[in-house]
């Protein structure tokens, strides 16, 4: 799939279309359900890094899967095409592509925040000299809270053994900076880092990131919550330790879907302390109950199970992968880049506004360097006057207001017309009234060097005219 970069200064309806024309995967929304208005309209989706919208053919997994709860009861944990007992091994093969690892170095299980108090007590061995865990300052909240908490766990000071790793003006955070943090904190025993960040969207640089751990003597874990099915991936090439991530996001498996781990295969044969459950253990002596002499865990990643998964959580995540399974994965993270450009172009030139939506867009001035997640924020009158007027957006509504676009099934033009339309048709009225005063005095509507949302508000509502009518 081709990049256009050289026309990325042609921010225009009409060669939105054009790119979506050349997209193999333009077709791809169809396979999915979105919310529609009690008008029968389909919203404006802005919240797939929240969660993924309903792939078509998960309903017909779960129903499957229901009748055959109803009819052959406990027996379809042993009968073919349901396998209940091995349901895990069919989601195997998929997520280890899109990590880009062998199929016994991931495991479907739990929640991503199980499983990092899980691999923790793998990794963490705390000493004297090597006792902290270090993570970005602006890190998702229950990474902190996780941390904390862990460090507690092991009778550490968590004032004392956490590390945090400091952004630059910007937000952003560079290897060079992580490796001022290493040198400076020799007691870091594990560094644990998103592969993409929530606020930014940033894709820290992992194979440098693996580098710089394998040459400090530490743990690296990764938090892939925003990079699976979103980045390309190589973890077993990397000689990543170990990551985590959830599957409602980028991966459409559904709120509740499993969430997965990684180890790598390194570690598979090390008699290496864990907390184990009976799933986790050779599945020769599993049933052996109190017979069994001690816990012998399996040599994979699935040692590290502690229970069979929830079928009913793991059913939508298998019908979701099987679409990532039609997908050239080449061609959804250049689109996914593409998308980045295109919308970076957008804002440069200012056919919306250096403040895409209301007050700023992180890829206005830093362009696609941040990664394939197109994240942005909106401002305090978008999130009032919608949701006041029963739109038809849905946003995310945690008081930071990030919101981040899904390529797999936004193509550039309609995307990019959701959010001309949205505005245009929700012009509030001190907009109105300040562009019609701002004409008769004979000044510019469109003010290229104010960021200042407040004083120039009709910028963003002139832009978004602009750009339909081109």
């Amino acid at each position: 799939m081709t990049i256009f970069s050289h026309q990325l200064n042609e921010p225009s309806k009409a060669f939105a279309d054009y790119l979506d024309e050349q997209d193999p995967l333009n077709k791809m929304k169809e396979r999915f359900c979105c919310p529609r208005s009690k008008h029968g309209t389909e919203k404006i989706y802005f919240c797939g890094h929240s969660l993924g919208l309903a792939p078509k053919i998960a309903k017909e997994q779960l129903i499957t899967t229901f009748f055959a709860w109803a009819e052959h009861g406990v027996e379809a944990h042993f009968l073919t095409p349901h396998d209940w007992y091995g349901f895990h091994e069919k989601l195997k093969p998929s997520i280890a592509r899109l990590c880009g690892a062998k199929n016994h170095e991931v495991v479907p299980m739990n929640s991503l925040t199980v499983n990092l108090h899980l691999l923790l007590a793998t990794f963490y061995r705390p000493s004297k000299k090597k006792h902290a865990i270090a993570i970005l300052k602006t890190a998702f909240s229950s990474d902190h809270y996780a941390i904390q908490s862990h460090l507690r766990s092991q009778g550490q000071d968590a004032e004392k053994s956490m590390v945090y790793i400091e952004p630059d003006a910007n937000g952003l955070y560079s290897l060079e900076g992580i490796q001022q943090t290493l040198i400076q904190h020799p007691e870091i025993d594990v560094l644990f880092i998103e592969a993409v960040h929530y606020l930014t969207g940033q894709s820290l640089p992992l194979e440098g990131l693996a580098k710089l751990a394998q040459r400090y003597q530490v743990v690296l874990g990764l938090d892939l919550a925003h990079a699976i099915g979103n980045i390309p991936l190589h973890l077993h090439e990397w000689q990543i330790d170990f990551a985590v991530w959830c599957s409602y996001k980028y991966l459409n498996g559904g709120p509740g879907a499993l969430g997965g781990a990684f180890i790598h295969a390194k570690y598979h044969d090390l008699d290496l302390p864990r907390l184990g459950g009976w799933w986790g253990n050779n599945p020769e002596t599993r049933f052996a109950s109190f017979q069994a002499e001690k816990f012998t865990p399996v040599a994979s990643a699935n040692g590290w199970q502690l229970s069979n998964p929830s079928i009913f959580s793991a059913a939508p995540l298998l019908a979701a992968l099987s679409i990532f399974d039609e997908v050239n994965l080449d061609h959804l993270y250049a689109k996914n880049q593409q998308l980045s450009a295109y919308l970076s172009s957008v804002v440069a030139v200012g056919t919306l506004s250096s403040v895409l939506l209301g007050f700023r867009s992180s890829l206005s001035s830093l362009g696609i360097m941040l990664g394939r997640a197109v994240a942005f924020t909106v401002g305090a009158w978008i999130m009032t006057s919608y949701w006041h007027r029963k739109s038809h957006l849905i946003i995310d509504q945690t008081s930071l207001n990030i919101e981040q676009s899904k390529s797999l099934y936004n193509n550039i033009s309609a995307w990019l017309s959701d959010c001309c339309h949205l505005f245009v048709r929700h012009e509030p009225h001190h907009a109105v009234e300040n562009r019609e005063t701002l004409a008769e005095e004979g000044r510019p509507l469109i003010n290229h060097e104010s960021s200042n949302y407040h004083a120039y508000p009709n910028t963003v509502f002139a832009r978004a005219r602009g750009y339909l009518a081109a």
